[in-house]
């Protein structure tokens, strides 16, 4: 259904791509008569939808002649099947992006290292941070010891 045939009632859902959140909200109020919006250019026709979700009035301005619009990093649509399909892309590309995670960690190692070569202020807060690793696990192991000791 395309959002300049939304009547009070009808649902409408919004996928918060940035959270992964979906939320399902009724429409108010019948959509308003197509109009011309400076953000969309003059040539877009849009009506305006209010709705209400988990009993919160939001108001859209979405394209009149579509049932889905991508406003910053939402989809709002009218149809389940674009939800799924949207819900199905994210994790797709989450899936990849976790494929790819071995790739990256040697990526960084290899950058420090680079890095350390290039860069003495970096090497010397590497090798600054080793030490204190190093004296870290020290004492750890010398207080284990005396722990035992005084058992």
């Amino acid at each position: 259904m395309n959002f300049k045939d939304l009547k009070a009632g009808n649902e409408i859902y919004a996928v918060d791509l940035q959270k992964v959140e979906v939320y399902c909200g009724n429409v108010t109020a019948d959509a308003t008569l197509p109009h011309t919006d400076p953000k969309f250019g003059i040539a877009q026709l849009v009506v305006d939808v209010t709705v209400d979700v988990n009993g919160e009035q939001k108001t859209y301005v979405l394209p009149a002649d579509t049932d889905s619009a991508y406003p910053q990093n939402m989809v709002v649509t009218t149809s389940r099947d674009v939800v799924l399909r949207e819900l199905k892309a994210k994790k797709s590309t989450s899936q990849q992006n976790l494929s790819m995670k071995d790739y990256h960690e040697e990526c960084i190692v290899k950058c420090d290292k680079y890095i350390a070569m290039y860069d003495p202020a970096f090497r010397e807060k590497q090798e600054n941070e080793a030490r204190f690793a190093k004296i870290e696990k020290g004492q750890a192991e010398i207080m284990a010891m005396l722990k035992k000791l005084t058992e």
